[in-house]
């Protein structure tokens, strides 16, 4: 994997850690649609095509999976939903050994301002 992706990736972890992704789509039990998912966040509508680019990252990655919803009547159309995957219970906070508080330290502006400086 490139080491620039891999750097991505650690700020999309963090960004899915605190916008609390994962804890909204465990206790749902079943796939949520993108609106569902905005909904149980708090994400304004405004905002929804950012958590689009999100989740397809994350699905991309593997950390959720992306399905396509069947429709439930000719009203409603056909649309993608998310569910978590056994790679996601990595980032999740309950889980003994996940990596939500390594990627939150990580990306910690006061570890990462040193950081910034060693080309000086």
């Amino acid at each position: 994997m490139d080491p620039c992706f891999q750097l991505h990736l650690l700020h999309v972890l963090k960004c899915a850690i605190d916008l609390g992704i994962p804890y909204a789509l465990h206790p749902h039990g079943h796939p949520m649609t993108l609106p569902e998912l905005a909904a149980a966040l708090s994400v304004p509508p405004s905002k929804a095509a950012f958590l689009s680019r999100l989740m397809a990252v994350l699905a991309q990655t593997g950390f959720v999976s992306q399905r396509k919803s069947a429709a439930k009547n000719d009203q409603e159309q056909l649309g993608l939903t998310y569910i978590l995957t056994p790679v996601s219970q990595a980032i999740w906070k309950g889980e003994p050994g996940g990596l939500s508080p390594m990627v939150s330290f990580i990306l910690d502006p006061i570890i990462q301002g040193p950081l910034h400086c060693l080309g000086e």
